[in-house]
């Protein structure tokens, strides 16, 4: 949300380079074109590493957990007698 709203007031910003005159004039049509192109690449750069990182965790819980069940069961006491 934070982003979204950061980009809102710079496109505004902008807009009002845009409007007004001066040297910075020309430099508001690639700042607005960034803009867009920085929040759309922000959405589908971000999807994919979201899905892929949680897919990520399931396969490592799932893994985490098949281990689990392999590992003969311990009780609390056998540690220490383990070690002499």
């Amino acid at each position: 949300m934070r982003t979204l709203r950061w980009k809102l007031v710079i496109y505004a910003y902008a807009l009002a380079i845009l409007v007004g005159r001066g040297a910075v004039e020309s430099f508001a049509v690639p700042m607005l074109i960034g803009i867009v192109v920085a929040a759309s690449s922000s959405v589908f750069i971000a999807a994919p590493i979201l899905l892929f990182l949680g897919d990520w965790r399931a396969r490592r819980r799932a893994a985490t957990a098949a281990l689990a069940a392999e590992a003969p069961a311990r009780s609390p006491g056998d540690a220490g007698a383990a070690h002499g």
